[in-house]
C-alpha cells in the first residue's frame, strides 16, 4: 500500500519593513544625535512630560502626546535657545539645565498642553450646548412669528387638516 503524504507547506514568513526603518533612522539619527549632543542631553531632560504622556496615551492617534508635545516643545526652546547663544558644548548643557526659569517655562508649558487636551471636550461641549440653544431660540422666535402672521394652524402641524 502506498504512503499517503501530506503536502503540508511551512507558513510564509511574513517581511518586516519596520527592523529596515528602523536601522535607516539609526543610522540618520546617531550621527546627528552625537554632533547634537547638548542639545540633545537638554531636550532628553525638558521633554520628559511628552514622554510620560507618549506612555498613558492609549489611543491610536495618541492626542495627548502631540498637544503636550508640541507645547512642551515650544517651552523648551527657552533652553536650546540659552545653550545656542553661548557655547554648545556638553558642560554648558548642563549649566542651561541649571536655570529654574527654564523648567519653569519648559514644564509649564506641558501642563498648559495637559490642560488643553483635557479642558477641550468640556469647553467644546458647552460651545456646542450654547449655539444649540441660540438656535433653537431663534426658530422659536421665527415660530411664533409665523403663528402671529397665518394663525394657530401653522403652529400645530397636522391639526389644521
Amino acid at each position: 500500500m502506498a504512503k499517503m503524504q501530506l503536502n503540508v507547506a511551512a507558513p510564509a514568513r511574513r517581511k518586516s519593513g519596520g527592523s529596515s526603518r528602523f536601522y535607516v533612522l539609526l543610522a540618520l539619527g546617531l550621527p546627528v544625535a552625537v554632533v547634537m549632543l547638548p542639545s540633545f542631553i537638554v531636550l532628553a531632560a525638558a521633554m520628559v512630560p511628552t514622554l510620560v504622556a507618549w506612555l498613558i496615551d492609549p489611543r491610536g492617534r495618541r492626542y495627548l502626546a502631540v498637544t503636550v508635545g508640541s507645547l512642551n516643545f515650544a517651552g523648551s526652546l527657552f533652553f536650546l535657545v540659552s545653550l545656542w547663544s553661548d557655547n554648545h558644548d556638553v558642560a554648558h548643557a548642563f549649566g542651561v539645565l541649571r536655570d529654574v526659569y527654564g523648567w519653569l517655562v519648559a514644564y509649564g508649558a506641558a501642563a498648559a498642553g495637559y490642560g488643553i487636551h483635557y479642558g477641550m471636550p468640556t469647553l467644546t461641549n458647552g460651545v456646542a450646548r450654547l449655539r444649540a440653544a441660540t438656535h433653537l431660540n431663534r426658530i422659536e422666535r421665527e415660530m411664533r412669528g409665523l403663528v402671529e402672521e397665518w394663525g394657530d394652524a401653522v403652529g400645530a402641524p397636522g391639526q389644521g387638516d
